[in-house]
């Protein structure tokens, strides 16, 4: 062989030797997903330029067509190694498909043997002629396979292109230059040899895919170097946040979306092509979370989110800034806490259920001792006076008798306000005149304190007080209060009711000089059943006061306890008095006896 270099030699050995030294600088970062292909690829770049150098080079020929169909060992190459390697750069995988390889080198292996073989069937080159204006290069005539293979490779070439235009709408915006990059080198040679296949390069039969794979070497030296294409930090970061269970948004200071993961586009239910759009209108849908990204003191909260509310999120913003301090824009991290909160629900529900069996053991326990005492003294009873004749015996049966019935009847009444209470029945509300109720309460009560010795007294207000309720519950309620200031009080001593406005309260004071209860008391004396008394030597069930705190709250209005073992206890009953509005209704007058 002899050879004569063209003019143009210096650019196809700066091209080689850029390939060669590029691909071995990014094989070493062989971590990286994609790089071994990346390599490949640059290795039949070069390849390709260094076989089309020597195929202009030498003179004979046969020589030359030698070299051609070397050449095709690497022409071949490039197309299934560019569309594999972006397929790694969209996707960011390490992992290889060994099969997908071999698919893709089919086309490749049968157009290398068809080349190599064309004098049998012509189906590369039909004809071969040098061309008359510059003899080192050979015009080709393209058979049936030829156009197969261009087709084929231009398949993979432009898939190379769509699978990066991709990864624009996924990847972060400091990492678009890359994309961007490997778009543009693409694209120079590809252009090249658009020119020689259809005939309309400036020189006829000169591909200028080598000439143009120099600057494509360039770029994409720039690209790894400039622009960090292999660094494994990044990538590493990348992958780690790529595969987080959490989905991670990051926001700029208008709200766009920077970055996101995989996680936060499945966790909600959005577009793939989120990045870039404002975060307000991709999330319209969801308001609540709007309201926690925009809030600029937002702390972490538990949403439901989805069409049927089934998937909750643990949402957390937390302010970026740049290298000067000031605000640059939002991380947003969304945790799905959906087994969590079907754990918690499910244990709430498993307590309450527990605790509502608890208390029913207790009511069914504390409800049984309450009927056991009267019945087993009407039992009682019953037997003494059918052993007596005695007639002055046998009254004083018949008086213990009706007493425990009495006791019975109060009871049951009491577990059916208890009920009526529990089951949020309708209060009969009218406007009541709070000294009438009062009067009426304590001259009802009157006898039952003279005949116990116990002095009772009314302190009422000159000026009406008008509050809005029901009249029959809130005398219960009274009523029930001022019972226990009797059943805890001695003879002789005296029990104080007074009324006072405060505000727009009507305020109830019912004070006794009784035995007064602990502290620890005054904590349980709301309990259903709970007595102070653990011998239950002091008539009562336990209910009375529950019973008057539930109608209290009813009417919106609360209960304060204050007292002193062995001085007294004062319960201060505080009612809101009618709005100016309510006033005009007619005013209930409960009747004195």
């Amino acid at each position: 062989m002899t050879w004569h270099f063209p003019i143009y030699t210096p650019i196809f050995i700066l091209n080689v030797l850029l390939c060669i030294w590029l691909s071995i600088m990014v094989w070493r970062r062989g971590a990286v997903p994609g790089v071994r292909v990346f390599a490949v690829m640059l290795i039949a770049a070069g390849f390709w330029s260094f076989t089309r150098l020597l195929e202009a080079s030498v003179d004979q020929f046969w020589a030359k067509i030698f070299w051609g169909k070397i050449e095709y060992l690497g022409t071949v190459a490039i197309g299934p190694t560019w569309f594999m390697f972006t397929r790694y750069y969209r996707y960011q995988t390490k992992r290889i498909y060994p099969r997908y390889m071999l698919l893709l080198s089919i086309v490749p292996i049968i157009t290398v043997l068809a080349a190599w073989t064309n004098e049998a069937h012509h189906l590369i080159w039909t004809d071969i002629v040098p061309s008359v204006a510059n003899p080192e290069i050979l015009i080709y005539g393209h058979g049936t396979w030829f156009w197969i293979a261009v087709a084929y490779n231009y398949t993979l070439l432009l898939g190379g292109i769509w699978n990066l235009r991709q990864a624009l709408n996924t990847l972060p915006k400091n990492r678009h230059s890359q994309a961007k990059a490997l778009l543009l080198g693409a694209m120079i040679p590809i252009a090249g040899n658009f020119l020689y296949i259809f005939a309309l390069s400036p020189v006829k039969g000169m591909d200028l895919a080598p000439f143009f794979l120099t600057i494509t070497g360039i770029i994409f030296f720039l690209t790894v170097f400039r622009f960090q294409l292999f660094d494994i930090r990044r990538v590493a970061r990348a992958v780690i946040i790529d595969n987080m269970r959490d989905g991670m948004l990051v926001l700029d200071e208008k709200y766009v979306v920077v970055d996101a993961n995989p996680s936060a586009i499945q966790l909600l239910g959005v577009s793939k092509a989120l990045i870039e759009q404002d975060i307000r209108l991709t999330l319209a849908k969801y308001p609540a979370i709007l309201a926690v990204i925009t809030n600029t003191q937002s702390q972490p909260i538990t949403l439901a989110v989805g069409d049927n509310q089934s998937l909750y999120l643990d949402i957390q913003v937390s302010e970026l800034n740049d290298t000067l301090g000031n605000a640059a824009g939002k991380l947003v991290v969304l945790r799905d806490v959906t087994e969590r909160h079907r754990a918690e629900k499910v244990a709430f529900e498993t307590a309450i259920e527990q605790h509502r069996l608890q208390l029913l053991s207790q009511f069914i326990r504390d409800i049984s001792h309450e009927f056991r005492t009267p019945l087993s003294v009407i039992n009682t009873s019953l037997y003494l006076m059918e052993k007596s004749d005695d007639p002055l015996k046998q009254k004083s049966r018949r008086d213990a008798i009706q007493l425990q019935a009495k006791r019975l009847d109060y009871l049951i009444s009491e577990m059916l306000t208890t009920v009526q209470l529990d089951a949020d029945s309708p209060l009969e509300r009218t406007v009541i005149n709070l000294n009438s109720l009062l009067q009426t309460m304590t001259q009802e009560q009157m006898s039952i304190f003279t005949a116990k010795q116990q002095q009772l007294m009314l302190h009422t207000t000159e000026k009406p007080l008008q509050i809005f309720g029901d009249g029959f519950m809130l005398q219960k309620a009274l009523n029930n209060i001022l019972q226990n200031a009797s059943r805890y009080t001695p003879a002789s001593g005296s029990i104080t009711v007074t009324a006072a406005a405060q505000d727009d309260f009507a305020n109830i004071t019912i004070s006794d000089s009784g035995v007064g209860m602990s502290v620890e008391t005054q904590t349980r004396i709301f309990e259903r059943f709970f007595r102070a008394d653990d011998a239950h030597s002091t008539p009562g069930f336990g209910l009375g006061l529950p019973i008057a705190q539930t109608i209290i709250e009813k009417h919106q209005g609360w209960i304060d306890v204050e007292s002193t073992p062995a001085k007294g206890t004062t319960f201060i009953i505080h009612l809101p008095q009618t709005a100016a509005e309510v006033i005009s209704l007619p005013t209930l007058e409960l009747a004195t006896t």
